[in-house]
């Protein structure tokens, strides 16, 4: 049954970080698309095609850092405030640990997708 239950809750989690890369092309798309002139005259200035990279990827590298930061706060709050009512309830211990080589393994899979999503968006910028 315990096995069962996390099989869906990894399920849940993967489409969650499917919903996060899509919405984060999506930003990143948008802000490419409203700064297309600031790009051009940069361009127009001598930037490189990959300082336009770079800057890019640095705006998705960021976003992905200011993410899991508030994500994970938000996490341990949460589990500070709730952990025992769930435990009581369905017999399951969250852990808070942040740092779990799990977790550890999730928060690289979704730096590695924000940075294969921004670079899929870079094509735009040239």
């Amino acid at each position: 049954m315990m096995s069962m239950f996390e099989n869906v809750l990894r399920l849940i989690s993967a489409l969650v970080l499917l919903a996060a890369v899509l919405g984060m092309g999506a930003v990143l798309l948008s802000s490419i698309r409203e700064r297309r002139q600031e790009i051009h005259l940069l361009r127009i200035m001598g930037a490189s095609p990959l300082y336009l990279f770079c800057l890019v990827e640095m705006e998705a590298v960021i976003l992905c850092v200011l993410g899991m930061i508030l994500g994970g706060s938000s996490l341990y709050v949460a589990l500070h405030f709730i952990g025992d009512a769930v435990f009581a309830r369905f017999g399951l211990y969250l852990d808070a640990t942040l740092l779990s080589p799990e977790a550890a393994l999730m928060l690289g899979a979704v730096m590695v997708s924000t940075l294969i999503a921004a670079a899929a968006l870079d094509k735009d910028v040239y």
